[in-house]
């Protein structure tokens, strides 16, 4: 889709929209991701009092709730207020053009809480895209294709005042919108971690030049020699090692240590002695920081005269003074004026579990917020994504704006939090390891929204996110994310149907019966998926009873969108048969190739149905998880202790394409749940087959050869081949006596 002025994922949701029967929506939301927030977003700064500001705030928040419907996803969020909007708009039929336009536009301003001018560019998008997507090759079948052109033309009529037809959102079925997310945006995923669950201590942070490099291409060994130092590639990438060869940054690795090599060694062994967060064995229970904070959150919590689901939902925690000199914390007797000034409302009741303990709890009074249902376009989600925080409990969050400390007039006051909250974390790419071995990579949520504060206070629920873009900040910690959309666990479905296995580490654990330990004669379900190390359980709470997903079932339909898929993305000449299509390229490489157009769908079932199969493989496992919650259980530091353990106590199994690979839309061959150790070996020798190593460097003395510059450098120092002159630098002379030529590095 070049014609589109759009990011590649979102062209991806445009293509998706098009080939499911979405179009009008897929348009919407593209064109929301890719504009600004039309909602106001009042600032501290600008504003005349914090009263001001709070009331602004909670206007913001209010508005932004209420046009989220319980999804917690912005690109859901923007439909449901584009769909708003088109209401007021067609009542106005007696009007024309520009006095229909601004009409609408006044009361939508003023009941939705929303900045004219950024909502005029919004739909201004929209029509933009609307009028581009008509003239680009579209997917699927002559029935899809002309749907999809009825559909852009309904839009262009609406907005020319022209349409009078029925409802313009054609799709009121919240579960394929979802499903159109997950799949167009899967390979932007962040897998959510509660605060009380998070059962692992920070790594360590990656050093000097290749931290970057780390985060985004996975952790590198603690010995680094030249065997590990080469370049890997996978089959589908067309990038080839000299392509990316940075010389700067690869210079820089030798530019911090100009004198020994084992100084670096030195200085991290002093660093891991004089770090309390990073810890190994069962120090790790004891020493870590976060684990003595959530323990006393969770007592604070349980200290409250209330008790129950409801009440968890309305609280948040406070860290109280220790000290005279302690910042970013208040005194108990404080507290309240406090949360009164961040919440705008007085706490109902404030307790923490002894003297000594330095986290309270502060419960806020019920509220409830009128929702809002459209005539058209997604209804409000029941039950919710998350049973998240109340008003209240969001608005005290979000006052800072993302930042850790509130100043009052002088006084610091720490950022309230949750034990029920949601953290999600990036995983990092083309890396196998284990969650607990990867860098922790947080993801930053816009504030002011539903997605900003996400809490859950069932127990063992998990769920993982997608993002429309991501831009990974200056800590190289922390990715901000837009267009974000939380998803349950069995929702991860929807993004398997996109996934490559071969680039994204996936495996799956089995097990019979829907908790996973029911006798050999049940059918297999899936209790868990795992992508890059992380994974998410399908079982639901500790007790595993209502989670799970039939594995054949679930498996079928996956592999039914992964072929309609493939079969809308095929393109040939008019005149090619399905055999001219497997050697189109084989043996004319001195041909040159024709143009070639989309090829119409084989399939009797439009991709539309097909899909069908698979929402309800996904709608019925998401209803029985719902039913099984028990609301009444406690907050306990244990919860979801029983499930992980019977997690690890199954055995994991590969996902991996089936067949032969095709070279053509490879990636989404059939999946296949692999249980012969030995396939699965070769499968993953076959995926991270080396190549040779692309010498860049050479001694001038002994002419041998090397990959990395340091292994260069500790060459040159080890044997004395070549030695610095008075106020030379060994990068220096490494890039000036060392480093290849083009012509050289051909022959190498």
């Amino acid at each position: 889709m070049d014609g589109l002025p759009l990011d590649v994922s979102l062209c991806r949701l445009v293509w998706f929209g098009t080939l499911w029967g979405c179009t009008i929506e897929a348009v919407v939301m593209a064109a929301a991701c890719s504009s600004k927030d039309p909602f106001n977003s009042p600032s501290r700064i600008f504003a005349e009092s914090d009263e001001a500001y709070l009331a602004g705030l909670r206007l913001s928040w209010m508005a932004r709730r209420r046009f989220d419907g319980g999804h917690f996803s912005e690109p859901i969020m923007m439909l449901r207020l584009f769909a708003y909007w088109a209401m007021h708009f067609g009542k106005l039929a007696q009007l024309k053009g520009k006095a229909r336009f601004d009409t609408a536009l006044g009361i939508v301003s003023k009941n939705a809480n929303i900045h004219p001018g950024r909502f005029q560019s919004f739909l201004a998008n929209i029509m933009d895209l609307a009028e581009r997507a008509r003239f680009l090759p579209l997917p699927g079948s002559p029935e899809t294709v002309a749907k999809t052109m009825q559909d852009l033309g309904r839009l262009m009529s609406f907005f020319r005042c022209e349409h009078t037809g029925p409802s313009l959102l054609r799709t009121k079925s919240e579960t394929k919108l979802r499903a159109l997310l997950a799949a167009a945006f899967s390979e932007q995923l962040l897998v959510g971690r509660r605060f009380i669950d998070q059962l692992r201590g920070p790594p360590k942070r990656p050093r000097g030049a290749g931290a970057m490099a780390s985060v985004l291409a996975g952790p590198r060994k603690a010995e680094e020699d030249e065997e590990e130092a080469q370049s890997y590639d996978h089959p589908t990438d067309e990038t080839e090692p000299d392509d990316i060869f940075d010389l700067n940054a690869e210079l820089a690795t030798i530019e911090e240590d100009e004198d020994d090599l084992e100084d670096d060694d030195d200085e991290e062994s002093q660093d891991l002695e004089d770090d309390d967060d990073v810890a190994t064995g069962d120090d790790v229970q004891t020493r870590l920081p976060w684990k003595k904070a959530r323990d006393e959150m969770i007592w604070a919590v349980n200290s409250l005269p209330e008790k129950g689901r409801k009440v968890h939902q309305r609280t948040v925690v406070a860290k109280l003074q220790t000290s005279q000199d302690t910042a970013g914390t208040v005194t108990l007797d404080r507290l309240p004026d406090v949360m009164a000034k961040l919440a705008g409302r007085a706490p109902q009741h404030v307790a923490r579990k002894g003297k000594e303990s330095e986290f309270a709890a502060v419960c806020f009074p019920r509220e409830t917020v009128k929702e809002l249902d459209l005539p058209s376009g997604p209804s409000f989600l029941t039950p919710p994504t998350l049973e998240g925080a109340t008003p209240s409990a969001s608005i005290s969050h979000s006052f800072s704006m993302g930042s850790f400390f509130v100043d009052f007039d002088g006084d610091l006051v720490a950022r309230p939090s949750s034990p029920y909250q949601l953290s999600f974390f990036l995983p990092e790419r083309n890396t196998s390891s284990e969650e607990d071995k990867q860098q922790q990579i947080r993801g930053v949520l816009e504030a002011r929204n539903p997605v900003g504060f996400p809490c859950h206070v069932n127990a063992g629920d998990d769920f993982f996110c997608t993002a429309a873009s991501m831009q990974l900040l200056g800590s190289r910690t922390s990715v901000r994310v837009n267009g974000v959309t939380i998803f349950r666990a069995a929702e991860i479905l929807f993004a398997l149907a996109t996934l490559c296995p071969e680039r994204s580490f996936m495996s799956v654990r089995l097990g019979h019966g829907p908790a996973g330990g029911s006798r050999s004669s049940s059918p297999e379900h899936l209790l868990a998926v795992k992508i890059l190390g992380w994974e998410i359980s399908l079982l639901g709470d500790e007790r595993g009873e209502g989670g799970a997903v039939v594995a054949e079932e679930a498996l079928e339909a996956i592999q039914e969108v992964r072929a309609s898929i493939k079969a809308a993305m095929a393109r040939s000449n008019e005149d090619d048969t399905v055999e001219d299509l497997t050697t189109l390229n084989a043996g004319q490489e001195d041909k040159e190739p024709k143009k070639r157009k989309l090829r119409p769908s084989r399939y009797e079932d439009t991709p539309e149905k097909v899909l069908d199969k698979l929402l309800a493989v996904v709608q019925e496992a998401s209803e029985r998880l719902s039913f099984s919650i028990d609301h009444q259980m406690r907050m306990h530091a244990e919860r979801g202790r029983k499930r992980r353990e019977k997690l690890k106590a199954t055995k994991e199994e590969e996902v991996l394409l089936a067949g032969e690979e095709s070279g053509f839309v490879d990636f989404l061959r059939p999946l296949e749940f692999c249980k012969d150790p030995a396939v699965a070996a070769a499968r993953s020798l076959k995926r991270w087959a080396k190549k040779a190593p692309a010498a860049k460097f050479r001694c001038p003395v002994c002419e041998e050869v090397f990959v990395r510059a340091r292994a260069c450098r500790k060459h040159l120092k080890t044997t004395g081949h070549l030695c610095r002159e008075a106020g030379q630098s060994w990068k220096s002379l490494v890039e000036e006596r060392c480093l290849l030529e083009p012509a050289q590095l051909k022959q190498t």
